[in-house]
C-alpha cells in the first residue's frame, strides 16, 4: 500500500517453498456492478431498436445490469444503452454540428466530456476542455488495462485475439518496454508468458473466456509448478454472448486451480470483507498489494485499516519511505564504499543537489563517477565537471544565467537542454517552478516569514535549501516582475499544451520575455 511518499506491502506469509504464479482472472463483464439512474440521470436520449446494431461510429464496450456501454474512439464520446427498451442516452448532444445557434468554440464545448477551471498560485484563471485540448489533438488512448501492465513493468505479453479482449495487447504494443506479440492460439500464447515468468520477467497473457479453455492444461500446470515472475491471465468473459458461442464463467478456474482473482469493480465493504478472508486463506500464493493513502493514519477510512489490520494479521507490512535529501546522501557516501571509492559529505551534497534524491539515478552516476575517477576520490569538481544534472538542477541554473543577465549562455544552456532530448514542456515545467519558487520567497519576506516558515507554509519536502537557493536569485526582482513573468509562463505552458507551433520556439520567444522584463528596474 502506498502513502503520498509511502509504501506499505502487503504480504501474506503462507505460501510453499518455490515462488507460485498469482493468477488474475479480470473479468470484462463489471459483476456486481450497480446498475446506473434512471434516464433522467443522463443526458439526451434516442430510442432505438434492442436488436440494432451500436449507433454510426460507437463501439459496444461492456455489458451489466441490462445495460450495454458503448464508446466511440474517435470523439472519445460514451452511450448507455437499455438493452431492453433500446433507449440510449449519450454524454454529448448528437446533433451539435447542426447547432444554429452554437459558434463552432461552442460546439467544441459540447464536444467535451471535461471542462477544467484552475487557478494559478497568482489567481489567474484558465480553462481546459477535453475534445479541443486533448481529444482534437489525439492526446488520448482508452487503454487502462495496457497502462496498468507497463506501470507494473510488465515486459512480455502474448495473447490470442478475442472480443473484447483484443484491445489490450494492442495498445501494451505502443510501449516500447513491453514486447507484444499475437499468438497461433491461447495455449501457445499462455506458454509463452509463462515461460518468459520462469526466465524472471513479468508478463501477461489476454483471452477471451473459450480461449482460457483452450489454455487450461498451461493454467493448472503453472499453478502448482510456480514461476519465477509475476504473470496476470486476463480474461474477457462474455454474458449475454455478445460476440460469442457460449457463455461461460472463469471464476470457475480460479476456485479449481486455488489462484487469487481480481473483478474491476469499485470496492464497496462487501469486497473489503472478501479480500481480507482472501488473505486468511491463501496457502499456494503470495498476495502483493499496493495503494495510496494519506500520510495521517489517523484519518485513514475504516476500509482502509480493515485492509492493513488483516494483511498485519495474515503477513506482514513494510513502509518505504520516499528518501529526502539527507537519506540520499548517507545512501550516496555508502554505495561509494561500496564502489571502493571515497565520497565526501561536501561531495555527496553537491551530487544530490545536481541528481536529485531517485536512489536508481544516484547509484547509476556513482558508478560513472567512481570509473572516471579510477576508484579514487569522487570530489566536488569532478561532479561538477563529469556529473550528470537534473533537468531542475540544469533549469535552475539557466535561471541564474538570467538573472545574470548573460543572454547568450542562457540561450546555449536552453539549446543544450533540448538537445538532450528533453521534452520542451517538462522545461517549462521546471522553469515555472524555479519561479514560482522565487515569488513565494518574495511573498514570505514581504509578510516577514522566513524561509522556513514558507517552506512549512507550501508543504515543501526535505530542508529548505532549494528556497535558500532561490531567494538568491529572487533578490534581483521585484515582486511585480515575478508576477509578469509567471503570467508569461503559464501562456507557454497553455501554447505547449495546446499550440501546433514548435515548441522550441516557444520555449526561445519565452525565455526572450523573461529576460526582457528582468531587465526593466
Amino acid at each position: 500500500m502506498t502513502t503520498k511518499g509511502r509504501t506499505i506491502v502487503k504480504q501474506p506469509i503462507r505460501m510453499c517453498a518455490a515462488p507460485l504464479l498469482a493468477l488474475v482472472l479480470l473479468l470484462s463483464s463489471c459483476a456486481g456492478a450497480k446498475e446506473s439512474g434512471s434516464a433522467a440521470g443522463f443526458g439526451q436520449y434516442t430510442e432505438i431498436s434492442g436488436t440494432e446494431a451500436p449507433p454510426s461510429g460507437f463501439t459496444r464496450r461492456y455489458e451489466a445490469g441490462g445495460r450495454t456501454l458503448l464508446l466511440n474512439e474517435a470523439t472519445a464520446e460514451i452511450a448507455v444503452r437499455d438493452n431492453a427498451t433500446g433507449t440510449i442516452w449519450y454524454s454529448n448532444p448528437q446533433e451539435r454540428e447542426n447547432d444554429s445557434i452554437a459558434t463552432d468554440e461552442n460546439k467544441e464545448v459540447l464536444a467535451s466530456q471535461l471542462f477544467i477551471t484552475y487557478q494559478n498560485p497568482m489567481n489567474q484563471t484558465s480553462s481546459f476542455y477535453s475534445y479541443k485540448d486533448s481529444v482534437r489533438l489525439g492526446a488520448y488512448q482508452c487503454e487502462a488495462i495496457a497502462r496498468g501492465l507497463y506501470e507494473a513493468g510488465a515486459s512480455f505479453v502474448s495473447s490470442y485475439p478475442g472480443t473484447p479482449s483484443t484491445e489490450i495487447t494492442e495498445f501494451a504494443a505502443k510501449y516500447p518496454e513491453i514486447h507484444a506479440e499475437w499468438a497461433p492460439n491461447e495455449k501457445v500464447a499462455y506458454e509463452s508468458a509463462f515461460g518468459a515468468s520462469l526466465a524472471g520477467a513479468r508478463s501477461a497473457t489476454a483471452m477471451k473466456h473459450v480461449g482460457l479453455n483452450v489454455a487450461a492444461d498451461p493454467l493448472f500446470t503453472s499453478a502448482y509448478t510456480g514461476i519465477n515472475g509475476g504473470m496476470v491471465v486476463i480474461v474477457a468473459d462474455d454474458p449475454a454472448m455478445h460476440s460469442s458461442q457460449n457463455e461461460q464463467d472463469s471464476r470457475h478456474y480460479a476456485r479449481a486451480a486455488k489462484l487469487p482473482m481480481l473483478e474491476p469493480s469499485a470496492m464497496n465493504e462487501a469486497d473489503v470483507g472478501a479480500l481480507c478472508d482472501l488473505m486468511q486463506s491463501l496457502e499456494n500464493a503470495v498476495l502483493v498489494m499496493s495503494t495510496v493513502f494519506k500520510d495521517d493514519k489517523a484519518k485513514l477510512s475504516k476500509k482502509a485499516k480493515q485492509l492493513i489490520g488483516a494483511a498485519e494479521k495474515a503477513g506482514l507490512t513494510a513502509e518505504l519511505v520516499k528518501p529526502g535529501p539527507q537519506d540520499a546522501k548517507r545512501f550516496a557516501v555508502e554505495k561509494a564504499r561500496e564502489l571502493g571509492v571515497v565520497l565526501s559529505p561536501g561531495a555527496a551534497s553537491e551530487l544530490v543537489e545536481r541528481c536529485g534524491t531517485d536512489l536508481f539515478a544516484l547509484e547509476s552516476e556513482l558508478s560513472k563517477l567512481a570509473a572516471v575517477a579510477d576508484y579514487g576520490e569522487i570530489t566536488p569538481e569532478l561532479i561538477a565537471q563529469m556529473g550528470t544534472q537534473s533537468i531542475e538542477a540544469d533549469v535552475f541554473e539557466m535561471v541564474r544565467l538570467v538573472t545574470a543577465r548573460n543572454k547568450t549562455r542562457a540561450m546555449a544552456k536552453l539549446s543544450q537542454l533540448l538537445e538532450l532530448q528533453n521534452e520542451p514542456i517538462a522545461i517549462a515545467a521546471a522553469l515555472s517552478g524555479s519561479f514560482v519558487d522565487m515569488y513565494r520567497v518574495k511573498c514570505g519576506a514581504a509578510a516577514h516569514r522566513n524561509y522556513a516558515a514558507v517552506h512549512k507554509d507550501f508543504s515543501y519536502r526535505g530542508s529548505d535549501y532549494r528556497l535558500r537557493k532561490s531567494g538568491e536569485t529572487a533578490s534581483h526582482y521585484s515582486r511585480a516582475q515575478l508576477e509578469h513573468i509567471l503570467s508569461v509562463l503559464l501562456g507557454l505552458d497553455a501554447a505547449l499544451k495546446s499550440s501546433a507551433a514548435d515548441g522550441t520556439v516557444l520555449l526561445q520567444t519565452a525565455l526572450c520575455e523573461v529576460m526582457q522584463i528582468g531587465e526593466r528596474r
